[in-house]
């Protein structure tokens, strides 16, 4: 990933005191290698899909289920937990060679939620009770999500292979369905979830697959819940930032190496949409 981040262009606060002895994480900044690049673009894509459905499945060739989300969604925000969950369980799939399931291959160590990624990196021989995988008879969905601290509410799961971060968020988003019914279905399920009454996310990709993890737990409080840039390298990249609050900010910029750069609405609104601004870097 290039070295550039979405940062506000004004002067530090010198009203507070510094806090002496504390550290403290923002937001949005990597925790243990969580999320990577593909993670948080596909987090970003989600955000900018529910800010605005019509405009987002407007291009679908199939989803007549299209007319059941008329309206704004509140964003997702990214949640460390559900990034665990959704990683452990891609590197885990790819490391057993079972398949796609939803269901763990295995029966999963009780104390997973510990452990992973350190000293277990998500593969067989340490996820996995008796460092095996049978390809059944595993960890259910749901109580591996409880064993990463997701335990209660509405919780969903989506599962697809890994590529372009592009190409894997519309393999979920426009799958194709010609039932108009306005419920979730095996046929429309995936679009359902990334459209769903859930508030938050963690995107995991890993080997040969990409996962995602939703819940409800918690209300949307971030005013910028996602933020990449896209491609992953190049000279011509394209700045997304997902904003939501009760009114539409003062100013958006995006700082590359110490430069302002205005960001426009790509998708939504002011208060509830996707940023973007198109930078030529060297």
């Amino acid at each position: 990933m290039l070295p550039l981040s979405l940062a506000a262009c004004q002067g530090v606060d010198q009203g507070k005191p510094e806090q002496v002895g504390t550290v403290e994480q923002a937001y949005g900044e990597p925790q243990n290698g969580f999320p990577s690049w593909y993670e948080r673009m596909i987090h970003v894509l989600v955000n900018r899909a529910r800010a605005d459905p019509p405009t987002a499945l407007a291009a679908c060739p199939n989803c007549a289920d299209a007319p059941c989300f008329p309206s704004p969604l509140d964003p997702m925000e990214w949640d460390y937990d559900h990034a665990r969950a959704a990683r452990f369980h891609a590197t885990n799939l790819t490391d057993s060679s079972c398949g796609m399931m939803h269901d763990s291959p295995c029966p999963l160590v009780a104390t997973i939620g510990s452990i992973y990624p350190s000293p277990c990196s998500g593969v067989v021989s340490c996820a996995c009770q008796g460092g095996t995988a049978s390809c059944s008879g595993g960890t259910s969905t749901w109580d591996r999500l409880a064993a990463f601290g997701i335990g209660s509410g509405l919780r969903a799961e989506n599962i697809a292979g890994i590529g372009d971060p592009f190409s894997i968020f519309y393999v979920w988003f426009w799958e194709s369905t010609s039932n108009p019914t306005c419920s979730w279905t095996s046929q429309n399920g995936h679009r359902h979830n990334i459209l769903g009454a859930y508030t938050r996310i963690g995107v995991g990709g890993d080997g040969s697959y990409t996962v995602q993890d939703f819940s409800n737990l918690g209300a949307v409080t971030e005013q910028i819940p996602a933020g990449a840039h896209y491609p992953q390298t190049g000279t011509s990249l394209e700045m997304r930032a997902n904003f939501f609050d009760s009114a539409a900010p003062q100013d958006g910029v995006v700082n590359i190496d110490g430069t302002c750069y205005p960001l426009a609405v790509e998708r939504g609104s002011a208060s509830n949409g996707t940023y973007r601004y198109d930078a030529s870097v060297s």
